[in-house]
């Protein structure tokens, strides 16, 4: 699996303190990649209970995105930051979506990734959402266990310059970014002579890396998109092929 996705796979958090579970949201898109011409995105989310889902949207940022440290620093927006959520509260019915806009100010002169996390509010802090005194204190006085989904934001820097390679070195498939931006190989599948394929998903390759895409064995075969800032480049090589995309 891939790095990237092993840090933003959705979060379950249970708070086991009663029940019922109060209603949470799940994003349609588990990352949301952002080009460098984008200055904010328009993402789902999707309430699949029978109960209304009260909504708290918490970011942060992945520090550490590509080694194995966790850390993560919370955005403050009544401050001032990198990124603004609007709105950072809302209410989706029972079986309905909302739209969360994420808008992009500062801190562009890097990739970076942020973590969205969409948190059920609970006690006061959800009475604030009703609006009779009598649904208000039934509301305060709730308890259950928290869903809590995380969507990620892979925001590039501005004005990026791309430079990859990938080769394949007797069956090792190998992307190699020499640039200093992100960019994805995306719905790899591995074939063989007889058109069967195995799908290998997808694959982030961040500034000054390389990965092992695919290892392919005699008469077999790989296919793949690549995306480098939405230009999108359909792969297919052969065991034999050596050079399958490059730019300089």
């Amino acid at each position: 699996m891939d790095k990237i996705m092993k840090k933003l796979l959705p979060s379950l958090i249970a708070l086991t303190l009663a029940s019922p579970s109060f209603a949470s949201v799940q994003p349609v898109n588990l990352v949301e990649y952002i080009t460098p011409q984008q200055d904010f995105v328009v993402t789902e989310v999707f309430n699949t209970t029978d109960s209304t889902a009260f909504i708290r949207v918490e970011a942060e940022e992945v520090m550490d995105y590509q080694g194995e440290n966790t850390d993560r620093r919370k955005i403050n927006e009544v401050e001032g930051d990198n990124i603004a959520v609007v709105p950072p509260k809302f209410i989706t019915p029972a079986g309905s979506q909302s739209s969360v806009k994420v808008y992009f100010a500062d801190g562009r002169e890097i990739d970076r990734l942020y973590r969205l996390k969409y948190v059920p509010v609970r006690g006061k802090e959800r009475a604030e959402f009703a609006g009779g005194e009598d649904s208000k204190e039934e509301m305060a006085a709730a308890v259950g266990i928290d869903l809590v989904f995380s969507q990620g934001l892979l925001v590039p820097k501005m004005n990026p310059t791309y430079s990859y390679s990938i080769n394949n070195y007797n069956g090792e498939v190998i992307a190699k970014n020499t640039g200093d931006s992100y960019f994805r190989v995306r719905g790899m599948n591995k074939c063989n002579s007889d058109g069967k394929c195995i799908a290998m998903g997808d694959s982030t390759l961040f500034s000054d890396s390389q990965k092992v895409l695919i290892e392919l064995e005699q008469g077999e075969y790989f296919t793949a998109e690549l995306d480098v800032a939405g230009d999108i480049q359909k792969i297919r090589a052969k065991y034999s092929d050596k050079l399958i995309a490059e730019k300089k």
